[in-house]
């Protein structure tokens, strides 16, 4: 709500809030399982570095596009 003669100011509307996913028992034991494996056969570490790689390459391509 600026000072901007000849335009009406329009309040934001509240947003509405997200509902939170319900997981069943065995979902959430698979789950815990899948973790596990990707932690152990040390998966997990190879995609949380290729998630941070591909981060910092969107990072700098943004940069030289700007």
């Amino acid at each position: 709500m600026y000072n901007n003669p000849g335009h009406t100011a329009h309040p934001k509307l509240a947003a509405l809030p997200v509902p939170c996913p319900e997981f069943s028992e065995e979902q959430l034991i698979a789950f815990d399982r899948g973790y596990a494996a990707a932690k152990d056969t040390g998966a997990l570490d190879r995609m949380q570095a290729s998630a941070a790689l591909n981060l910092d390459l969107s990072r700098n391509r943004s940069t030289r596009l700007a």
